[in-house]
């Protein structure tokens, strides 16, 4: 269990003045996070669905550091002249290490509140508050992804998806399924990202807040000219602009094709760097060449495997060291190669076998876990003879008439295992 900071937002009156103002707060919420958060939080008549039982959901970081989950409702009549619904925003705030520990995913903090029943309603409650007590579950999966592609279409979940590898705005009115296709887009994008990727569902549209994915009721002619001049795209559910995605989002659709959802999810965890736009397209990259792995030649195989060194580059360092993301998908690489090249190897012919003598050789240099199954590809060729040096099979053909050169003892013996 995890005790999370929390402040109420709300309309009150007392014997000096009435209105909207943090009104009830834990002792962990500083005085510069309630000044940000009072400016935060929506007042009247700030939802976009004028029922009692309307609700709204918003997502930021504070300057502190922290992140707030917030929760709107309508909270009974409203005690000032202005009459209507009275509105309530319960704002959860959370330190990096606390969100972290539900995937950096907002709408997994909310399903811990409503389990724990930590949501309060009542708008009389003021002064210090405790903090919610809540179970930390990351519970964000595939199947989310799934369902909002079903409710709301594949194509606005890809544009979602888009939009926030390229820190873009986006406002949608009316949309069906809100909360799950932002989810559904969040999921998708890698921790880093979905720290910088604030949101507001189900409030009316206020440039002000500065959210840059707006989930909100129709759209006024107020809000659409107050979009002049700005980077926030207005879409709609029935009518997604067609555009070229990017590399991540390639990724995302190839790993969808291929049933391979989770391992997005898992590569979204990993640490991208100091620089992590830049090896976000090198990410999405390496991953595609993992799904497609099957697909490579036993030559091609053995190549990714074992790196033939030149003096130039011995070693192939590079200036810019990876991160540990492309380190993880390197190795993921090498070892899904090498299964595939255990498969392969153990029904590969006498011909094909000849051009992979010398890398095989190399290979079981480099892992002894191959010596088996090079022994017993060596037992089938006994009888061949090693190829030359610079011997291939592309040039089989030219030099099939030639007999190879003959082999002393030194090198018939570094043929050996």
């Amino acid at each position: 269990m995890i005790e999370i900071d929390q402040a109420i937002f709300t309309s009150a009156r007392t014997r000096t003045s009435q209105g909207y103002r943090v009104t009830a707060s834990t002792a962990g919420v500083t005085a510069d996070e309630t000044r940000v958060i009072a400016t935060s939080s929506p007042s009247h008549q700030s939802l976009a669905d004028d029922s009692a039982e309307a609700q709204g959901l918003a997502f930021y970081e504070l300057p502190s550091g922290r992140f707030c989950i917030a929760r709107t409702i309508h909270a009974g009549c409203e005690q000032t002249a202005r009459g209507g619904h009275r509105v309530l925003t319960q704002t959860f705030v959370l330190s990096p290490d606390q969100f972290a520990l539900f995937g950096c995913n907002a709408f997994s903090v909310l399903r811990a509140i409503d389990r724990a029943s930590a949501y309060i309603e009542d708008p009389s409650v003021a002064g210090v508050i405790a903090p919610a007590r809540v179970e930390a579950i990351d519970d964000g999966n595939a199947e989310t992804i799934s369902r909002a592609c079903d409710a709301a279409g594949e194509s606005l979940v890809r544009l979602l998806i888009d939009r926030s590898c390229r820190a873009a705005g986006v406002l949608m009115p009316d949309l069906h399924e809100g909360c799950t296709v932002v989810e559904a887009a969040a999921l998708a994008v890698p921790h880093f990202i979905r720290r910088q990727r604030s949101f507001a569902i189900g409030l009316k549209f206020t440039l002000a807040r500065r959210r840059q994915v707006n989930v909100t009721g129709p759209i006024t002619n107020q809000a659409t000219r107050s979009l002049r001049g700005q980077k926030i795209e207005l879409v709609a559910e029935n009518n997604i602009p067609q555009f070229e995605g990017s590399p991540w989002l390639k990724m995302f659709d190839d790993c969808r094709a291929w049933g391979r959802v989770r391992a997005v999810l898992k590569l979204n965890r990993l640490d991208f760097g100091p620089t992590p736009l830049e090896a976000l397209d090198s990410c999405a990259a390496a991953q595609i060449e993992i799904n497609h792995i099957g697909q490579l030649s036993v030559a091609e195989l053995l190549t990714r495997v074992v790196p033939v060194e030149t003096e130039d580059a011995p070693n192939d360092i590079s200036e810019n060291p990876k991160c540990k993301a492309e380190t993880i998908l390197d190795e993921k690489f090498i070892e899904s190669a090498k299964a595939q090249l255990r498969s392969r190897l153990a029904s590969v012919g006498k011909a094909d076998t000849r051009e992979y003598w010398l890398a095989i050789i190399r290979l079981v240099e480099s892992d002894d876990t191959f010596q088996p199954v090079a022994i017993a590809l060596f037992e089938r060729i006994a009888d061949l003879d090693p190829p030359p040096p610079g011997w291939s099979a592309e040039n089989e053909s030219a030099t099939k008439n030639d007999k190879p050169a003959p082999c002393d003892s030194t090198e018939s013996a570094a043929y050996s295992v």
